[in-house]
């Protein structure tokens, strides 16, 4: 991957080319026929140039030049008397960010590190993975339907049930004959009556 990086920026990192961009877009990549734009930001930067309105005039410009706009907040958040505090005003340019599509990314303090970041947001960036979220036990499951949670009722009779009646509702509402014709048990034709509340 050709990481390109505004002159004068990320002055320790490796593994990049550097090069004079004219809208003075921090890093640029381009991969697949998509261009991914990141303006760069350390804490104190995020804070001068939220207030100075510089950001606002770099976000613009990221959005208007690539396929891929991202905010890299780097190294923590601001410190203010020494608790790390976030503006409020920062915040909402940060919403506002998101508002225009634009990624916000969390990024390494050293410039050294980089170019392994990049690589690691890349195939996410360009679509071609998604975020992975960590599921447990019955999570990783379809939640069951209304049907399902009655006892007895499996995958197989609640597909006849369904094409029988048409709805959930009607379902509950039919008469026990017609759950035995379904194919459903006394078992659980007394397990409905019951999750109906005996109505």
């Amino acid at each position: 991957m050709d990481v390109f990086v505004d002159r004068g920026e990320f002055k320790r990192a490796v593994g990049v080319k550097r090069r004079l961009n004219p809208k003075r877009i921090d890093i640029m990549f381009e991969a697949e026929g998509r261009t991914v734009g990141i303006e760069s930001k350390k804490p104190d930067d995020l804070v001068s140039s939220t207030r100075s309105r510089r950001l606002a005039r770099q976000l613009r410009a990221l959005v208007e030049t690539v396929d891929v706009p991202c905010l890299m907040l780097r190294g923590g958040w601001p410190q203010v008397d020494w608790k790390w505090e976030v503006p409020l005003d920062v915040y909402v340019v940060l919403v506002s960010a998101q508002m225009m599509g634009i990624i916000i990314l969390p990024g390494p303090e050293m410039d050294a590190d980089l170019v392994p970041w990049l690589e690691m947001y890349r195939p996410v960036l360009l679509g071609k993975a998604r975020a992975r979220i960590a599921l447990a036990g019955s999570d990783r499951k379809r939640p069951p339907s209304l049907l399902r949670a009655v006892p007895g009722v499996g995958e197989g009779l609640e597909r006849k049930l369904l094409a029988a009646k048409g709805s959930v509702r009607e379902v509950l509402l039919a008469s026990d004959e017609d759950w035995r014709r379904a194919g459903a048990t006394k078992g659980t034709i007394a397990a409905r009556e019951r999750a109906m509340g005996g109505v």
